[in-house]
């Protein structure tokens, strides 16, 4: 027992920084697109059910952001150039309590969400299901922008 805990030890100080997230990516994708916001096409819109809309899209017609608002509530969606959500930031009031979210996407799955700040802790299945969501919020949103029917 005594030589399994040296190895155990030595393999989480390995492994650790490896499962520490790297939001790089996602962080300056956010400040590009948020730097260049004036630069891009802007298109608005309303749902049927009476959800605001605003697009950005970059030269190729692509869209960057997607923000929405629905009674001060609103959601913002940054999206990668592989034309995938990367970042979600939320500001909405529940209950009568103020919250921002952040949450960071890679590899089609959530890699981490902030609640003001702190890990949300969620589980695997919450987490893949509310990634589901808000793919298919954005991909409806932006259809509707576009004057589709999602």
């Amino acid at each position: 027992m005594k030589m399994l805990f040296p190895w155990v030890v030595l393999l989480a100080a390995m492994v650790a920084p490896a499962l520490a997230q790297d939001l790089s990516t996602q962080k300056a994708l956010y400040n590009t697109v948020e730097e260049n916001l004036d630069s891009y096409k802007k298109l608005t819109a309303t749902t049927d059910d009476g959800i605001a809309l605003k697009g950005w899209q970059n030269r190729a017609g692509r869209f960057v952001k997607i923000a929405t608002e629905n009674n001060g509530n609103t959601a913002e969606f940054y999206l990668g150039p592989d034309n995938k959500v990367a970042f979600v930031f939320l500001d909405w009031n529940k209950d009568g309590t103020h919250l921002e979210e952040r949450i960071y996407f890679a590899n089609k799955r959530i890699v981490k969400w902030l609640t003001d700040g702190k890990d949300a802790d969620l589980d695997p299945a919450t987490l893949n299901e509310r990634y589901h969501g808000f793919v298919h919020f954005c991909h409806d949103y932006s259809l509707v922008l576009l004057g589709r029917t999602p």
